[in-house]
């Protein structure tokens, strides 16, 4: 016995409103039995509030023949059936009805090669139907983001997929537009090394985001304060987020502060330190500075005369010792 779809609702068109309409629709020859003042090709594709029952015990054979019928309701019911399977999906994604496409492209029983389908479609809807699927694999993630003709906002989507593996949102990172590259910088997947690549290749925005991912470790914060130290004009926005992060250390503000000292001492050098108090432990932020090589004692002993006179002199005496030793240990050559 050939399986039937059976259409129920109410349809609003031209004027023309029906109620308790019930359409039986027999497989093979396509039989539309008349009920009240229209047939069932008066549901049309814009009707309102239509509502679709297919026959549970219908096949994929009958669906096939379902997604020939004229009756796009007819079609979309045949393309939403749990029966369907993915050869009815990709016939369905090449429907002209912009609901059967998506109805397709969303369906439980797309596998990935549906999904590939789903997105050589012309319609943006689709192809977005197709990316937000549970099924997505990260092959379908790089073949949206090796199609530079894709929407950018298509893109970005793909780029913070929950999905995404760190070679997805490598690739996200080489797109031309900044968005993109922003939410791959932000994806929860992202790894150091995807970090490290937004913060040498990235403007200041994609930086920024990197900057505030949870899995930034301190060579990824030191990369980012030594890009600024190379720059004529210092970004203090980036430097903040950078010695503000949780994993951020002693060792990357003293980095920062060395920077100034190497020019000279002046009092850039305590503002940079002001910056970093509170956030480290000072001593051995201070440590870190006195006891680097690439400081010269005469700058150190400016250093510690201003620190004397700072708000922070309470560390004197801990300062004194440690250029005291330092200079014991640079004298012996140790």
């Amino acid at each position: 016995m050939i399986s039937p779809i059976q259409v129920r609702g109410t349809a609003r068109q031209d004027g023309l409103r029906s109620s308790g309409t019930d359409v039986r629709v027999q497989f093979g020859w396509y039989r539309y039995a008349k009920s009240g003042t229209h047939d069932g090709t008066a549901l049309g594709p814009f009707g309102h509030k239509i509502a679709m029952e297919v026959g549970s015990d219908a096949t994929p054979e009958d669906l096939m023949r379902a997604l020939g019928d004229g009756n796009e309701h007819l079609r979309w019911a045949a393309a939403r059936h749990p029966n369907a399977t993915p050869e009815v999906l990709k016939k369905a994604l090449g429907d002209g009805g912009f609901r059967v496409r998506w109805a397709a492209a969303s369906h439980p029983n797309a596998t990935p090669a549906v999904l590939m389908k789903a997105l050589d479609n012309g319609d943006y809807n689709t192809r977005y139907q197709a990316l937000r699927h549970p099924k997505v694999t990260p092959a379908v993630l790089m073949k949206v983001l090796g199609n530079k003709d894709e929407s950018w906002d298509i893109r970005e989507y793909a780029a913070g997929h929950r999905d995404a593996t760190p070679e997805v949102l490598m690739k996200a990172l080489d797109d031309e537009d900044f968005k993109v590259q922003c939410e791959a910088a932000s994806n929860h997947n992202a790894t150091p090394e995807v970090l490290m690549k937004a913060i040498e290749n990235g403007g200041k925005i994609v930086v920024s985001r990197a900057l505030r991912h949870p899995n930034a470790t301190p060579e990824v914060l030191m990369k980012a304060i030594g890009n600024e130290m190379a720059k004529k004009e210092i970004d203090e926005g980036i430097v903040s987020l950078a010695l503000r992060h949780p994993n951020a250390t002693a060792r990357i503000g003293a980095e920062w502060v060395i920077n100034a000292l190497k020019s000279g001492f002046d009092s850039e050098t305590i503002r940079r330190l002001r910056v970093c108090d509170g956030q480290f432990k000072l001593s051995d932020l201070i440590r870190f500075i006195i006891t680097d090589g690439r400081v010269d004692l005469d700058d150190l002993e400016l250093f510690q005369k201003a620190l004397e006179e700072s708000n922070i002199a309470q560390y004197a005496p801990i300062i004194t010792r440690m250029i005291r030793l330092e200079k014991m240990r640079r004298k012996d050559g140790v």
